[in-house]
């Protein structure tokens, strides 16, 4: 068992890395207008790992819960387990949608163009909110498995954590885009 928290604590902290550098590089394709072929491979390299990374950590949760449910129930870590179980489900999708819509339509439009033309900044708000759900969620789930081994943070149940999960994303959601449709798009025109 110790050494399943050990890798699932260590898949954690590769997969949050790889979602972090993974959508810094779909915010910096966006602002330089290019997504060079070194960085369409990287791209597809960090989101096939992450999604690996995932599924192993569903998986694990799940072998985790039914073992904890077998020896010991602790009801008071049921809430935020089933909270953290649903934002990794978040995760798989958000990180599927990075993988079957926003790659294919970057690298096509990348093709068809040779770069990233004003064009494509009506799919850039769909990927920009995917990859801020996506570091939002990796950043709760972080919180949340620190959090289990301090009984302080485990005072929050089912609701209060999904509330607080959709209000910051949510939020970070709103901003990203404002700063892309706002502070991005002014600093191009000035080009």
């Amino acid at each position: 068992m110790l050494t399943l928290i050990a890798i699932y604590i260590l898949a954690i902290a590769v997969g949050a890395g790889c979602a972090l550098i993974n959508d810094l590089f779909f915010f910096l394709s966006l602002k330089h207008h290019v997504l060079r072929r070194h960085e369409i491979i990287t791209l597809k390299q960090l989101n096939n790992l992450q999604l690996v990374l995932i599924i192993w950590i569903i998986i694990a949760e799940i072998t985790m819960i039914s073992l904890n449910f077998q020896y010991a129930i602790n009801w008071h870590l049921a809430g935020v387990v089933i909270a953290k179980v649903l934002i990794e489900i978040v995760i798989l999708f958000s990180t599927l949608l990075l993988r079957q819509v926003h790659m294919p339509a970057l690298i096509r439009h990348q093709h068809q163009y040779g770069h990233l033309s004003d064009s494509f900044q009506e799919h850039s708000d769909a990927l920009v909110s995917t990859c801020a759900l996506s570091l939002v969620s990796w950043f709760f789930i972080v919180l949340i498995t620190s959090g289990e081994f301090n009984r302080y943070m485990m005072d929050f149940g089912f609701i209060q954590t999904i509330m607080s999960y959709i209000v910051v994303s949510v939020f970070v959601i709103w901003l990203v885009t404002f700063m892309k449709n706002n502070i991005l798009h002014r600093r191009n025109r000035k080009r």
